[in-house]
């Protein structure tokens, strides 16, 4: 029986599911830069600002990029895809010193329409959620792909650890120029009650990371926290599912207390995100 949908936008995630969460790469190893396409989902917010890229995003579909409603300013620009390294003009992966493959230049999208979550708190950061339209839809291809979403609004993807990445800050306290990423411990809401006491904590949000300054530095807000899901799939071994999105509480680079970060969770926002999807 055809999968019946109540919206269109449960029919529009739907039809990315074969392709979501895949990257070029079988595994992602940690301790070490990402290549340069194991993250083809990343998107980098601008803005008109000497401090052009503030914020990431994800694509989750063609059309659509999701952040953070805080990363949502009056000087946001535009979105950019396919990136990796912003200082460089092209990005190629390199063996013993000889180019044996470069990707694609990054692409640069206006923004037809943005969707920030009415209910978002600028207090303490309540249904910080956002969704982009691009101006344009975007095909498909290795360097170019959405990541997993949650199916269901109870759905329970969490486990022991998740990933980070994005451009945030390194320890030396500036932007990186590269994509980075970093294994992360997923923690209790009842331990970061006891870290933020008066930061009300709920199934929206996940707490996680914590461990130490150089983890902490490398998510950016509006990035993803995503799992790796063994079987996600019929024919697949495995895939990229996004989780959380970079919120608040992230520590400065070099807080020596090793504050936790809290992420939206994604899966108590699928409602949400397929009421707000258009074709």
């Amino acid at each position: 029986m055809d999968k019946v949908f109540e919206n269109v936008g449960g029919e529009i995630l739907n039809t990315v599911s074969a392709l979501c969460g895949d990257n070029t790469h079988k595994r992602i190893s940690f301790g070490e830069q990402p290549t340069f396409m194991a993250y083809p989902w990343a998107a980098l917010l601008m803005y008109d600002h000497r401090e052009k890229y503030q914020c990431g995003g994800t694509m989750i579909t063609q059309r659509y990029v999701l952040t953070a409603a805080h990363c949502i300013k009056d000087n946001l620009v535009g979105i950019r895809l396919r990136e990796y390294n912003i200082s460089s003009q092209e990005d190629c992966a390199v063996d013993d010193g000889y180019v044996i493959h470069c990707m694609a230049p990054p692409i640069d999208l206006g923004i037809e329409k943005i969707i920030k979550h009415e209910k978002f708190s600028k207090r303490n950061f309540d249904n910080d959620i956002a969704l982009i339209r691009l101006s344009r839809s975007l095909n498909y291809e290795r360097s170019i792909r959405p990541i997993c979403l949650p199916e269901r609004q109870d759905a329970d993807y969490f486990k022991k650890y998740g990933v980070i990445s994005g451009w945030g800050l390194t320890e030396k306290g500036k932007i990186s120029d590269v994509l980075l990423h970093a294994e992360v411990p997923v923690l209790s809401l009842d331990y970061c009650r006891k870290i933020y006491p008066y930061t009300p904590f709920n199934s929206t949000k996940i707490c996680a990371s914590g461990v130490d300054e150089i983890d902490i530095c490398k998510g950016d807000s509006g990035g993803p926290l995503v799992a790796r899901l063994e079987g996600y799939q019929e024919g697949r071994k495995f895939r990229y599912l996004q989780t959380g999105i970079i919120s608040a509480g992230v520590s400065t680079c070099g807080d020596k207390r090793f504050l936790p970060g809290v992420f939206t969770n994604v899966a108590s926002f699928i409602n949400w995100i397929e009421e707000n999807l258009e074709l």
